[in-house]
């Protein structure tokens, strides 16, 4: 009999994973209606969260969110690179194991193609880190998005602001390629430690020994493969926004923001951010002239590279405000003429 505790987290997983076969339906219908045929290699191969990033990317004003895209990609290929590098030493490892070649010819299959991923990963991961190097601006970074020359206001190829399969791809293969690794990896040693057992092919162990060996692995392999699929089930999909919100954020044009959408958080937080930022710029482009005359009214002249530029900021402020002061007397002239008329 369960207890009340055992049954509420039993319950919750159960709901969990009905909530991400759910998820997995919508994804699909949207993906196949939104891109026909390339959809479903999406679906397939593709990344829910690389496809969020760039939405949002598409979805933001200015330079600052693409060029945050670009730098977390980058950092994100570095990792993938020396996760690759070091699971391709671990693979030409495996493929010296003693008894290797009295084992099922499939064990060593696995490992042959962890060993290939690995490098694939490593040098996919570089090329799209030297890729999204030469994108200089976030017009240039959404461009590449879209998988269009350069970045327009309005509807792209899908009809709405979209990214392209092709992008999500490219960013989604290297971590594909490495998780494919690893798991061909682990299911390659877990063909060669039953082998080993079952064909006894470690005489000085003996089958109790080998036995022992493959049943630990299978046990230590089964409670950290799970407890990591049941973090990402129960915690990790909740925080991301559903399908169905990201429909109508795509519909809706760069920049406009729903306010009473709880997924477009981020984006308000941007908006904000960026206003902000701007305020700031115009309020430092206002005090800049205003600050070089001062200075040349005190008699101080400001030190550094940009002396000429302030110089003729000054000398353009003062002659603003000398134009400003001749028409303030002008009206006030014209002022008196009228009292003295009356």
């Amino acid at each position: 009999m369960l207890d009340p505790v055992s049954a509420v987290q039993i319950a919750s997983i159960v709901l969990s994973l009905v909530d991400q076969a759910l998820r997995i339906n919508k994804s699909f219908v949207f993906l196949v209606s939104k891109y026909g045929l390339g959809g479903l290699v999406l679906w397939v191969f593709g990344s829910g969260a690389v496809w969020r990033m760039q939405l949002c990317v598409l979805q933001s004003e200015g330079d600052k969110v693409a060029m945050d895209f670009k730098a977390s990609i980058q950092n994100e290929s570095n990792m993938i690179a020396v996760a690759g590098s070091i699971l391709a030493q671990i693979a030409i490892t495996a493929l010296s194991l003693s008894y290797l070649s009295q084992a099922y010819w499939v064990a060593r299959g696995f490992f042959t193609f962890s060993l290939v991923s690995a490098i694939m990963a490593v040098y996919y991961a570089s090329h799209q880190f030297r890729s999204l190097g030469r994108h200089m601006s976030g017009n240039d970074i959404k461009a590449w998005i879209m998988n269009k020359e350069r970045f327009q206001e309005g509807s792209d190829l899908y009809g709405e602001h979209l990214p392209s399969p092709a992008a999500v791809l490219t960013i989604s293969a290297p971590n594909m390629l490495l998780a494919a690794s690893l798991n061909s990896l682990l299911i390659g040693l877990g063909i060669y430690l039953a082998y080993v057992w079952t064909r006894n092919l470690d005489t000085d162990a003996g089958p109790d020994a080998s036995r022992a060996v493959f049943i630990t692995y299978v046990v230590s392999l089964s409670i950290c493969y799970g407890i990591y699929q049941l973090s990402g089930i129960v915690v990790a999909q909740q925080s991301y926004p559903g399908f169905r919100d990201n429909i109508a954020r795509a519909s809706r044009q760069p920049g406009q923001v729903n306010e009473n959408d709880p997924s477009d958080e981020a984006h308000i937080s941007i908006q904000s951010n960026q206003s902000l930022d701007q305020h700031r710029e115009a309020g430092r482009s206002q005090r800049a002239p205003a600050t070089a005359a001062n200075s040349v009214a005190q008699g101080v002249l400001p030190v550094g590279s940009n002396i000429q530029h302030e110089l003729i900021a000054a000398l353009r402020t003062a002659a603003l405000r000398s134009r400003e002061s001749a028409a303030a007397n002008e009206r006030v002239a014209q002022l008196y003429e009228h009292l003295a008329s009356e």
